[in-house]
């Protein structure tokens, strides 16, 4: 009896150690390497012009530059301002359409172009002489980001501001004025966005 035990004992010894060996022999490791070199591409800073309007049409026009749903310029033309006083207000709606990164204005310039004063090109004058510039840009919430010169502030993702530039006639028009290359520049940066991890 007590050699049919030990028997059965070491039968079991045996069979265990033959499934231990047989587990060994049938396993096997999956391994998945990678790695990545990743950059940015510029295409993906998506920050546009989606709307331009004037107060008054009778004071002229305001439109988008190029592709309506993809416009990086914007123009205004006065054409109709006259009196000492008359206003035009044109305002122009810049939506930051990134996913996932702010923009951050990073520069605002004004140049004031080339005044010519009468017919032909012949006499030039200063444009601050006859026109008040007002620019304001302002947030979805109406909150005041910047007023007429560079301001540091942020266009979240998906988010918009409006620009609005008011144009005041100093003094009544005795003679045509004809002005050319004035143009407000809005330069933006992008950061942030969600790193991807390998």
């Amino acid at each position: 009896m007590k050699k049919r035990r030990t028997l059965i004992i070491t039968a079991l010894l045996i069979a265990a150690l033959a499934l231990g060996i047989g587990y060994a022999a049938l396993s096997r490791e999956l391994v998945i390497g990678s790695e990545a070199n990743l950059a940015p591409d510029d295409t993906d800073f998506d920050i546009v012009f989606t709307s331009a309007s004037i107060d008054k049409s009778d004071f002229g026009s305001a439109s988008l530059t190029g592709d309506a749903s993809n416009a990086t310029t914007a123009h205004y033309t006065l054409t109709g301002l006259s009196a000492k006083g008359d206003t035009a207000i044109m305002t122009f709606v810049i939506k930051n359409r990134t996913q996932d990164v702010k923009a951050t204005l990073a520069s605002l310039s004004m140049l004031p172009g080339t005044l010519y004063v009468g017919d032909g090109t012949s006499t030039t004058g200063n444009p601050a002489d006859y026109f008040d510039k007002d620019v304001v840009i302002t947030a979805e919430d109406g909150t005041v980001l910047a007023d007429n010169a560079y301001t540091a502030f942020d266009i979240a993702a998906q988010e918009s501001v409006t620009v609005t530039v008011t144009v005041t006639l100093k003094e009544t028009v005795s003679q045509k004025l004809t002005l050319t290359g004035a143009s407000i520049v809005l330069n933006f940066s992008g950061e942030g966005g969600h790193p991807v991890t390998p």
